[in-house]
């Protein structure tokens, strides 16, 4: 029987990874940031945010690849990179910097191999600088995103149209949507505009889309003992996201993912 994980030891995994993360942007001369709710720890709690159960990191699309191939090239156990290029069956259309020696389980989504306790690894991509043209590319993202979502859920839906939607997303195969998905989200990145997106978009439209200048200058923060890399106009990106970030939210609005973690059996 495998030894479940427990909250302290889970988030002292993710901690490591991040560590080792920051290691190998640093000797590669890579730039990236913390995310979402990583950023707000980041800044406000120098560390996860008490409630929060993952970790997210962001870089600039070139910057991202770079990462991703140097990272495909380490044997540096228990350490390994997971994408849908490199994993069979892969869920995602961004990467995850994983654990191998743990076993991660999340609620209706379909288990694959080699997946263990993580760090999300998105991209900022450009986005239009006409306002039109950047809400139909958004929507457009946001839907292919749905559909990626949807071809790796185990749910079972009520709803007649969320059936529907949910056996066209499996019967394409997830390979297929991830693929699209992707080309959907780079297609504006040879352009260089003034605005950024990254490539998980979960805030809605308002709150998603950013100034490309606010992610141009890096500096250390504190975050549970390490120094890491963030974005040196953190103020103004977490506003976009979240107004008043520096107060938490009511009670019953800090939520964290539904999983399980167990150590392999040795």
């Amino acid at each position: 029987m495998m030894k479940k994980i427990e909250n302290n030891e889970y988030k002292r995994i993710l901690v490591d990874l991040l560590k080792y993360l920051d290691q190998v942007c640093r000797e590669n001369s890579i730039s990236y940031s913390p995310l979402g709710g990583t950023m707000i720890g980041a800044t406000r709690e120098k560390g996860i945010i008490p409630w929060d159960d993952d970790i997210d990191v962001v870089l600039m699309y070139d910057e991202y690849e770079k990462l991703i191939t140097i990272l495909k090239t380490k044997q540096d156990a228990p350490y390994k990179i997971l994408d849908y290029e490199n994993t069979k069956g892969y869920l995602y259309p961004f990467a995850k910097l994983v654990d191998t020696r743990t076993v991660l389980i999340e609620k209706d989504v379909r288990q694959i191999d080699d997946y263990g306790i993580y760090v999300d690894i998105f991209e900022y991509n450009y986005m239009p600088n006409n306002n039109i043209l950047r809400k139909m590319h958004y929507y457009n993202v946001y839907i292919k995103k749905s559909l990626c979502n949807l071809s790796a859920n185990t749910k079972k839906y009520k709803s007649l149209h969320k059936k529907i939607i949910s056996w066209y997303a499996h019967f394409v195969g997830t390979e297929k949507l991830i693929k699209r998905y992707i080309k959907a989200c780079r297609k504006y990145n040879k352009c260089k505009t003034k605005f950024i997106m990254s490539n998980w978009p979960a805030y809605g439209y308002k709150h998603e889309i950013q100034k490309a200048s606010d992610f141009t200058q890096f500096i250390d923060a504190e975050f549970e003992g390490l120094n890491i890399m963030i974005a040196k106009d953190y103020d103004s990106i977490l506003k976009t996201t979240f107004g008043d970030y520096m107060t938490p939210p009511p009670e019953d609005k800090r939520v964290a993912h539904d999983n399980e973690a167990y150590w392999k059996k040795s």
